[in-house]
Parts: structure tokens; C-alpha cells; sequence
């Protein structure tokens, strides 16, 4: 019987957030870790199927296809993959990606994104309903020096200043 913290800690989704797509739809070390740490968890058994959100940031491909892509060469076959390649902001995955998931009954989700972002991102999706459990994405190969992690922790508070209602969002109930 699996105990407690371990059944906080499975879902039926892992959502993705989104990173940097370089030129030619080429992605970005950010957007591949978190991509390997949720095909990681579908292949521990910790979600059965990934949702994808990110939409495009310039004339190629959304984030969203360029991770589908990365998930499907990693194995995770297409029946497993859910996309919403329209938002622009961790706002919109939030509500773009609640709206998928209440149409297929889910209201329980692991929340993959890297640790400096998960804060903001988990109050995005309890305001939209949604029960997101934080996965922080392991930074070991893209160890990031004190100036971008600091510029990273501020432009994350910049953006809750811009929203200050997030802070009040609370988990919602299961």
C-alpha cells in the first residue's frame, strides 16, 4: 500500500511547463530538463499521460510540439501526450491547460517546472481550480551561476508584484 506522501506525489497528469525555444525549434536546456523530469516520472509510474503548455514564441514551432517531440523520442508514445500549444505566460498555461484538464475529469496534476518558477506557477493553477503538486526539474547539467539564478528569483518576484492576487491563491481541497 503506497503511503501517503508517495500517492502526493502521483497523478494522472504531470503538466510541462514551457521554456525557450532557440531558432530552428532547436530546445532550449531548460525546456529539456523539464521534459526528461516528467518522462521520468511517467516512466516511474508517477503519472499515466504528460499535458504540454506552451505556445510559440517567435514563426517556429510552440514549445508544446517541441517537447511532444522531445517526450516521443524518449518513448512516451502519442496516446500519452496531451498538448495546448496557445498560452504565452504561466497565466495562460494555467488557464488554458485547466480547461483541458476539466474536460477529461482531472483536477489533481504534478506541477513540472524548475524550482524558481514552481512558487508562482502552483498559485496560477489553484486560482484556476486546479490541484497542482510542484516537481522541481533538476538543474545538475545546467547548474546556473549566483547572477542568472539571482536575475531568475527576481524577475519571478517582479512577475508575482505584477499579479499580487496569486498570493492569495490557495490549494484547492481534494
Amino acid at each position: 500500500m503506497a503511503s501517503a506522501d508517495q500517492r502526493e506525489r502521483e497523478a494522472d497528469f504531470a503538466v510541462v511547463l514551457g521554456a525557450r525555444v532557440l531558432e530552428g525549434g532547436v530546445p532550449s536546456r531548460a525546456l529539456r530538463a523539464r521534459v526528461e523530469c516528467a518522462v521520468g516520472l511517467y516512466r516511474r509510474g508517477r503519472v499515466r499521460r504528460l499535458l504540454l503548455s506552451g505556445g510559440p514564441s517567435g514563426s517556429g514551432p510552440s514549445e508544446a510540439e517541441v517537447m511532444a517531440r522531445l517526450a516521443r523520442g524518449a518513448g512516451v508514445p502519442e496516446e500519452a501526450l496531451a498538448l495546448e500549444p496557445q498560452s504565452r505566460s504561466t497565466a495562460g498555461n494555467a488557464s488554458r491547460s485547466a480547461r483541458i484538464l476539466e474536460r477529461l475529469g482531472v483536477r489533481r496534476v504534478l506541477l513540472v517546472s524548475d524550482d524558481f518558477h514552481l512558487f508562482r506557477a502552483c498559485r496560477c493553477f489553484w486560482a484556476e481550480g486546479v490541484d497542482a503538486v510542484p516537481v522541481a526539474a533538476p538543474r545538475d547539467e545546467r547548474e546556473l551561476g549566483w547572477p542568472k539564478r539571482a536575475y531568475w528569483v527576481l524577475r519571478e518576484a517582479l512577475a508575482v508584484a505584477r499579479s499580487p492576487g496569486i498570493l492569495f491563491a490557495r490549494r484547492p481541497r481534494r
